[in-house]
C-alpha cells in the first residue's frame, strides 16, 4: 500500500511540475523532474498495482488512492502544514546533529563489518562474502521477473553488507547537513 501510495503521489507531484504556477514560464528543470515523476509514479503503481491485483485485494488500490488524495489535497492546507518551517534554530541544529551521529554511526558500522569479514578470513583462511542475506538466512529471490531477481539478489545477497550499509550511512550524513 505504502509503494502505491509513493506512486500516486509522485503523479501529483509530476502534475505540479507541469502546471505553470509562474504564469510566466516553465524552466527545462520543472519539465525534466515532472517526467522523471511521472515515470517514477506509473513504474511503481504498474508494478506494485498488478500484485495487489494478483492477490484479489483491488481494495487496497482504492485506500491507497484515497490515503494520497488526502494528503495531497488536504494535509497541505491545514495549519501544521503551513507552520512546517517555523521550528525554532536550536531544535533544528540538534535533530542535524543526532542525524549525523547515526549517519556516522553506520558507516562505522559498515567500516567494522568490513574488519570482521577480515577477521573470518585470518580465522578461516577463506574471505566470505558476508551480505545481508547472510546475516537475516535469506534465501534467493523468485519474484518470477528475471531482471528482477537478478537485482535483489546481487544487492542482497551476493555483495558485501559493507556497500549498502556506508551508501546508507553517506545518504543520512548528508541529508543531516545544510549546504
Amino acid at each position: 500500500m505504502l509503494m502505491l501510495c509513493l506512486g500516486f503521489g509522485c503523479i501529483f507531484f509530476a502534475i505540479d511540475c507541469f502546471r505553470d504556477t509562474s504564469k510566466k514560464y516553465k524552466t527545462s528543470a520543472n519539465i525534466i523532474y515532472g517526467l522523471g515523476m511521472l515515470s517514477a509514479g506509473l513504474i511503481m503503481i504498474t508494478v506494485f498495482g498488478f500484485s495487489v491485483i494478483e492477490l484479489n485485494a483491488s481494495w487496497v488500490i482504492l485506500v491507497s488512492i484515497l490515503a494520497t488524495s488526502y494528503l495531497y489535497f488536504f494535509f497541505t492546507k491545514t495549519k501544521i502544514w503551513k507552520n512546517r518551517h517555523k521550528a525554532k534554530q536550536p531544535l533544528e541544529d540538534t535533530f542535524n546533529s543526532i542525524l549525523g551521529m547515526i549517519g556516522l554511526g553506520i558507516i562505522i558500522a559498515g567500516v567494522g563489518h568490513i574488519l570482521f569479514a577480515a577477521i573470518v578470513w585470518l580465522k578461516d583462511g577463506v574471505w566470505k562474502t558476508i551480505s545481508l542475506g547472510y546475516w537475516f538466512n535469506l534465501e534467493r529471490f523468485d519474484t518470477g521477473l528475471v531482471g528482477l531477481n537478478k537485482i535483489l539478489n546481487f544487492i542482497i545477497l551476493d555483495i558485501s553488507a559493507t556497500i549498502p550499509l556506508i551508501a546508507l550511512g553517506f545518504f543520512i550524513y548528508g541529508a543531516s547537513r545544510d549546504y
